[in-house]
C-alpha cells in the first residue's frame, strides 16, 4: 500500500513538471490528497492524478483526451465534474471562433467526456458486475445522510441544539456518520444538490472574466 502511494505521488510530481507552464495546480490537489487517511483510502490520490493528467492533454492542446480523462475520473468520484464548466469556458471565451464553431466543438468534447464516464462502466461490467449491482454502486453516495462534517450538517446540528438543548445523535450509514434523517427537515436531494448554488455563482463570477483567463 505504501508503495502504491509513493508511485501515484511520483507520477503526480512527473505529470506536474510536465504540464508546470499551462497551470500550477499540483499544491491543491496534494493538500486534498494528503488530508487524512480517509482520503487516501477513498481513491483521491488516483483521481486527482487523472485530474492533473486531463489538465496536463489540454495544456498540450489535445482537448479529446483531456476531456475522456476528466469523464473516467467523474466516473470514480464525482467531485470532478466541478471541472467541466471551467473547459466549457476555455472553449467558448476564444475569439478567433465563431459561435458555430464553437457550439461544434462543445457537442465534440461533450462526446468525449461521456465516452470518459463510460469507460469504468464497461471495464466493470466486463469484469462481471451485473447491471443492478452497477446501479447500486452509483446510488449509493446520494443515500447517504447528511454529513456532520459539512456545512449543511453543522448548521442542522445547531439548529437542534438550540432548540432542544442537545446536539442530536449521530446516525451511522452507508459508510458515514450523519445526521438522522428526522432532523435533517428536507430531503436527500437537496442536500446532495445543494453545492450547485455556489458552484453556479463562482462559475458566472468567472464567465464575467473570462477574458483575463
Amino acid at each position: 500500500f505504501i508503495f502504491q502511494i509513493f508511485y501515484i505521488c511520483s507520477l503526480h510530481f512527473f505529470v506536474y513538471k510536465l504540464q508546470r507552464p499551462f497551470l500550477n495546480i499540483l499544491s491543491f490537489i496534494m493538500i486534498i490528497a494528503f488530508g487524512g487517511p480517509i482520503l487516501l483510502f477513498r481513491f483521491e490520490l488516483l483521481v486527482s492524478l487523472i485530474i492533473l493528467l486531463s489538465f496536463y492533454f489540454w495544456g498540450r492542446k489535445r482537448p479529446g483526451m483531456a476531456l475522456i480523462l476528466l469523464g473516467v475520473a467523474t466516473s470514480i468520484k464525482i467531485y470532478p465534474l466541478l471541472f467541466l464548466p471551467y473547459f466549457i469556458i476555455l472553449v467558448l471565451r476564444g475569439k478567433e471562433l465563431k459561435l458555430k464553431m464553437k457550439l461544434k466543438s462543445l457537442a465534440t468534447q461533450s462526446v468525449f467526456f461521456i465516452t470518459g464516464l463510460i469507460i469504468p462502466i464497461i471495464i466493470t461490467y466486463t469484469f462481471g458486475l451485473t447491471g443492478e449491482q452497477i446501479i447500486k454502486a452509483l446510488m449509493f453516495h446520494s443515500l447517504k445522510p447528511v454529513g456532520i462534517e459539512g456545512f449543511p450538517g453543522m448548521i442542522l446540528a445547531f439548529i437542534n441544539k438550540f432548540t432542544y438543548g442537545f446536539y442530536p445523535k449521530f446516525y451511522g450509514a452507508y459508510g458515514v456518520n450523519g445526521l438522522p434523517p428526522e432532523t435533517s427537515f428536507l430531503s436527500l436531494t437537496f442536500y446532495n444538490y445543494l453545492w450547485v448554488v455556489p458552484v453556479f455563482l463562482f462559475y458566472y463570477l468567472l464567465w464575467r472574466r473570462r477574458n483575463n483567463l
